[in-house]
């Protein structure tokens, strides 16, 4: 459900990342789903930019991705509705990096980066459909995106909590 998914990309952050960013001397602002405020319709809604980074000399910006599972691949989506023909983050996301964090953070989880100009070309893989769901189990809408092996692209392992 989605709001489940946004439950888990903030308690990634709260419980993991941010304390990980400040144990390094990063200070940082998570972007709020749904404020109400130009901070969250010019950043995360347009640009696809969930954290902004101050390393003390610049600003990066950073798109969390967070799944349940730990894979030997990512999800890349190309169409976030499929209703709408909506640009999925993969095609749209302006962020300096991609964080992508698998697992529940309870028995385990993985976190890689990477930059979207390390992707290699995405018709090379495999469509896969994502589902997004209400409550009460309705199908809300259906994404779309390319299943792509780690091992097919540049990133870095930030965490590896096994």
């Amino acid at each position: 459900m989605f709001e489940d998914d946004l439950a888990l990309e903030e308690k990634f952050y709260n419980d993991i990342f941010k304390p990980w960013l400040n144990s390094r001397g990063n200070d940082s602002i998570f972007i709020r789903f749904n404020s109400d405020n130009i901070v969250y319709e010019a950043l995360q809604k347009k640009n696809d930019i969930d954290v902004v980074l101050d390393n003390g000399k610049e600003n990066i910006s950073l798109s969390l991705k967070t799944v349940r599972k730990i894979y030997d691949r990512i999800f890349f989506e190309t169409i976030s509705n499929c209703n709408t023909n909506t640009p999925g983050w993969g095609i749209y996301s302006k962020a300096d990096w991609i964080v992508y964090s698998m697992g529940d953070f309870d028995n385990g989880f993985v976190c890689r980066c990477f930059k979207l100009d390390n992707i290699v070309n995405i018709d090379n893989y495999s469509k896969a459909y994502g589902e997004t769901r209400d409550r009460l189990g309705n199908l809300l809408y259906k994404t779309e995106g390319r299943l792509i092996p780690w091992s097919d692209f540049q990133h870095a392992l930030l965490f590896d909590g096994r």
